[in-house]
Order: C-alpha cells, then sequence, then structure tokens
C-alpha cells in the first residue's frame, strides 16, 4: 500500500508486521480468497486503507520532494 518493503519477520503487535490486504475490499465486490485480489502489507497501512479503494496505476510524481526520493539507490558511489 505505501510503497516500502515489508519485513516478514515482524511479529504482531509491532504496526509494521505484515498482513495479508484484499486489493479490492470484500465489502465492495473483491474475491476474498483470488490470489490477484490479495497483496502483502504493512499492518498500520491496512488499518488506514480500511474499505476504500485505491488506483494502482503508479505515477511519476508531479513534484519532487524528501518523501518521494528513490529509496533504493546506493548513494554511497556518489562523492562531494
Amino acid at each position: 500500500i505505501c510503497g516500502k518493503p515489508i519485513d516478514k519477520r515482524l511479529k504482531a503487535p509491532d504496526p509494521l508486521s505484515p498482513v495479508v490486504d484484499h486489493i479490492v475490499p470484500i465489502n465492495k465486490g473483491g474475491h476474498p480468497s483470488a490470489i490477484e485480489n490479495l497483496q502483502l502489507a504493512h499492518w498500520t497501512c491496512n488499518r488506514q486503507k480500511s474499505d476504500k479503494l485505491f488506483n494502482n496505476k503508479k505515477e511519476e510524481p508531479k513534484v519532487l520532494g524528501n518523501r518521494n526520493l528513490p529509496k533504493s539507490i546506493d548513494w554511497t558511489s556518489y562523492t562531494s
């Protein structure tokens, strides 16, 4: 949901523990066990999403700020 990595070693009640999320909520017509309707999510992200529907289309951010900088770049190769 948030796009950040999920550590499968974390256990409840850790807020970042992994849970299975229904992409399309069951009460909005999503299939409860269809694999294409399931995704791994953080517990807190899943709670915040609740039964909302999200557009899964990945768009490039219009304004580049601290919150949408790439997290996977190895910055150690850059020198000042």
